[in-house]
């Protein structure tokens, strides 16, 4: 008897353990991302590339393309836009809605003009986040400004880090983003 009970104790407790583990699979999801993968649905996707910067992807140099991504649908015209980011290669992107472009760029000229201009005398952060689960910024630590993108919030994997050139390169190249994304509004 105390063999069962002790065997249907063991035996609940690892259920409850199974059942607590988090199994969600990205709680981070652009409303491109949905509009794309909508079930019963014919979407277009037309990809400008506006340029490419070299970034630094683990501890090597990798390419990088920023593009602007159209998206309609066929059946009831409703269209989408926002810019990718595409470590090349890699198979690493991630998509930032186009409502979210101009805070993304108001963060990279604070950067510029702001904080990569100081020395801060302890650890300082400045990070801006999209809903896509992206996260972007720099850091200040051991003497130095470290500029980061994180392409999924919850994969370390997908960090890559920028020089303060290439960083100027991708304001650049989200300027660009935006006016092919207002020539291609739907007026």
């Amino acid at each position: 008897m105390k063999k069962v009970l002790l065997l249907t104790g063991l035996y609940l407790f690892i259920c409850v353990v199974a059942l607590g583990q988090d199994k969600r699979k990205n709680t981070y999801q652009t409303d491109s991302d949905i509009f794309m993968n909508k079930p019963n649905s014919i979407v277009e996707k037309k990809m400008i590339t506006v340029g490419t910067l070299t970034v630094k992807y683990g501890m090597v140099k990798q390419d990088m393309e920023v593009n602007a991504l159209l998206l309609k649908d066929t059946d009831t015209g409703e269209e989408r836009q926002c810019m990718v980011f595409d470590v090349l290669d890699k198979g690493k992107y991630t998509m930032i809605e186009s409502d979210e472009i101009d805070g993304m760029q108001k963060m990279l000229t604070m950067m510029s003009e702001q904080y990569l201009q100081t020395t801060p005398t302890s650890y300082t952060e400045l990070v801006f986040n999209t809903r896509g689960g992206t996260e972007a910024g720099c850091f200040f630590d051991e003497d130095k400004w470290v500029i980061f993108m994180r392409l999924k919030k919850d994969d370390t994997q997908s960090t890559i880090e920028m020089t303060p050139a290439s960083m100027e390169q991708l304001r650049g190249f989200i300027a660009r983003v935006k006016e092919v994304l207002a020539r291609n509004a739907k007026k």
